[in-house]
């Protein structure tokens, strides 16, 4: 860090306050690396709903943080960070906030209201919907076909496999 200090000092001969004001400027927001990072926690592979237990509070605290990290080095969240976001939410469990969700995400496409809230104010949306759907008791998950099918499949063969009979004799290759 006294390395770069002293390159700051080079370039303004040792103007103090240009100097202290460069050096914010430079270490106040995030550095490159950091950026980095953020950006890959807000990559579409990591935020999939179901890494967070079907937990709308975990995701949403889960993205504040690298949102957070954007904005402090001045910098916006892109049109992917809103849509990864709406996808993400849309493969929650419960029906009902997916059609919330479907409609914030209409309007949004559609230029409508939700076009010009802040990521970290549809962040606040989705918390509130996901806890009064939760203290009504509504917060129940729709069944996936296709476990509903391997579920299917399976009870059918335990029951085929119950209806061999006992005594027949091991098979010797």
């Amino acid at each position: 860090m006294k390395t770069i200090m002293l390159g700051y000092q080079e370039l303004h001969d040792n103007d103090g306050i240009a100097l202290w004001y460069c050096f914010l400027q430079h270490f106040a927001g995030t550095i490159i690396e950091n950026l980095i990072e953020v950006y890959y926690q807000l990559s579409e592979s990591k935020l999939h709903l179901h890494l967070f237990q079907d937990n709308i509070l975990k995701f949403t605290n889960a993205v504040r943080a690298p949102i957070r990290h954007i904005l402090k080095a001045n910098e916006q969240p892109s049109f992917q960070h809103f849509l990864t976001i709406f996808h993400s939410c849309l493969d929650a469990s419960n029906e009902e906030f997916c059609s919330y969700v479907m409609t914030l995400y209409s309007g949004y496409r559609a230029g409508g209201p939700t076009k010009s809230i802040s990521i970290l104010d549809l962040l606040d949306k989705f918390d509130v919907e996901y806890t009064r759907i939760n203290n009504l008791s509504r917060w129940t998950k729709r069944e996936n076909p296709q476990i509903l099918a391997l579920t299917a499949t399976i009870s059918n063969l335990q029951s085929k496999l119950s209806n061999i009979p006992n005594n027949m004799a091991p098979f010797k290759p």
